[in-house]
């Protein structure tokens, strides 16, 4: 499974269309993994639910392993813990966290070992993806997460995705992609929305290139959980 994450190494050192070298931005890249279902709602307040960086269904091991790699190639973390599917760590949150518009949640809230804690959503700021590598960083991760390959077009789906769905689109948009965006069925609970794309020429290969992770049930309970 290492291999997947080393396929976007050597994406990043070897990359060269158009006159232009690609660089991978590893948090860029990362934050693209992270799961927005419902966004990102964090009880800061509490000690060890502060430390959250991000979680992974039963059928994504693969992809988590892509996580993992990437978070142990490019990051001096001493405090990760890897509970249940959920990444924590106190350092790498407080990083990631700065990507995101952080406003505090008073009608909505979660009670932790008897305790109420206020809700914190978290919605990214498109601004600090500055350069287009970061962008496309960004992208990719999203596309090595929830993406597809059909008909000669790529494919981002997610669920009720509270801003990165949006962020992919001004990606899109300010890097000339061409794109289509659709939500199927946004009175349905989740809400899919789903986007097909084709990269500009400097950009193709490495969506050609870049392997989907395969989803395996085979840690997943009768439930899907």
């Amino acid at each position: 499974m290492r291999k997947l994450i080393l396929i976007i190494v050597l994406l990043s050192a070897n990359t060269l269309l158009a006159q232009k070298k690609f660089k991978l931005d590893p948090s860029s890249f990362i934050i693209g993994l992270f799961n927005d279902y419902n966004g990102r709602q964090v009880p800061l307040d509490n000690p060890k639910e502060a430390t959250y960086l991000t979680y992974f269904y039963c059928s994504q091991k693969q992809v988590r392993s892509v996580f993992l790699d990437s978070i142990n190639k490019y990051f001096n973390d001493d405090d990760f813990v890897f509970e249940q599917r959920t990444i924590y760590s106190k350092s790498l949150s407080k990083h990631f966290n700065s990507y995101y518009k952080i406003n505090k949640d008073e009608d909505y809230g979660t009670t932790i070992d008897e305790v109420d804690y206020f809700y914190y959503s978290m919605k990214l700021k498109t601004k600090s993806f500055q350069t287009n590598d970061k962008k496309v960083s960004f992208i990719l991760g999203s596309f090595i997460l929830s993406g597809a390959k059909e008909n000669g077009e790529f494919q981002i789906r997610m669920a009720n995705s509270a801003s990165h769905y949006d962020a992919l689109l001004a990606f899109f948009k300010f890097l000339k992609f061409q794109y289509k965006a659709n939500e199927l069925c946004d009175t349905c609970m989740p809400t899919v929305q789903s986007v097909s794309f084709v990269p500009t020429s400097e950009y193709l290969s490495i969506f050609i290139n870049a392997k989907i992770p395969e989803t395996n049930y085979s840690d997943c309970d009768k439930n899907g959980l």
